[in-house]
């Protein structure tokens, strides 16, 4: 399956969630200007919201909500 994630991430955390995409789903990632098919959902809870993202796109998002964690974990 060429539209498969190469990353396939999983992965929760207490105001998201991130899964792979089933493979009979065709998206195309919902990030600014992308064109890449999405290979993963991504639920937000914090904003009630769902995303469509390719590997590129999930990997930063996940980057960001680690670094908000130890940002907030960190703060007095």
């Amino acid at each position: 399956m060429a539209d498969a994630p190469i990353v396939p991430l999983t992965l929760a955390g207490r105001h998201f969630s991130i899964m792979p995409c089933p493979g009979h789903l065709q998206y195309q990632c919902t990030s600014s200007r992308c064109v890449e098919t999405a290979t993963h959902r991504v639920l937000s809870r914090a904003t009630a919201s769902t995303e469509w993202l390719c590997d590129a796109h999930t990997l930063a998002w996940a980057r960001l909500q680690h670094a908000d964690v130890a940002r907030s974990a960190t703060a007095p």
